[in-house]
């Protein structure tokens, strides 16, 4: 099934993180995306999945949500995700082998990986995942990019306008 042509079509990035040190390199992927397409929230979207592996961050669990909570915007709440528990083979089916650097996945609107990255993005990666979700999204016109500087539009918006 191929939706590029499709005018309402959609696409998430799906970041993924296994820890503080993987979680602190997923801004370089989300804050340029947010930024080139702060005004297209209505099909283009951004889930964080920090995932918590063993049963000592099990039992943490109710302070390690809370933590997350108060270190993530208010706005990006209903799209960040916390799993606890052991995810070996859904980390080996995507290929997460390394569990100190966090991932980023782009899903088109049936859910198909269109785009896979790791570790800091790079400017080249940056200008590719763009280019695929103006592919996949036709219609959509993204800001350019600006590595390292946000938007004042993407750091003030809050939950209302993300739905």
């Amino acid at each position: 099934n191929n939706r590029s042509k499709d005018p309402s079509a959609e696409c998430t990035l799906v970041v993924i993180s296994f820890n503080e040190y993987g979680n602190k390199m997923l801004s370089s992927w989300t804050d340029p995306f947010e930024q080139a397409f702060a005004q297209d929230w209505n099909r283009v979207k951004v889930v964080c999945l920090s995932i918590n592996e063993g049963r000592v961050l099990s039992m943490l669990r109710y302070f390690i949500a809370n933590a997350s909570k108060r270190h993530v915007p208010e706005y990006k709440h209903k799209n960040y995700i916390v799993q606890f528990g052991d995810c070996a083979e859904f980390r080996d089916i995507i290929r997460m082998h390394n569990k100190k650097t966090g991932y980023a996945f782009l899903l088109d609107g049936i859910g198909r990986v269109r785009f896979a990255g790791s570790g800091r993005a790079s400017e080249d990666e940056l200008k590719l995942l763009i280019d695929f979700v103006n592919e996949l999204t036709p219609g959509l016109k993204a800001s350019k990019l600006t590595k390292g500087k946000k938007n004042d539009d993407t750091s003030k918006r809050n939950s209302n306008t993300r739905q």
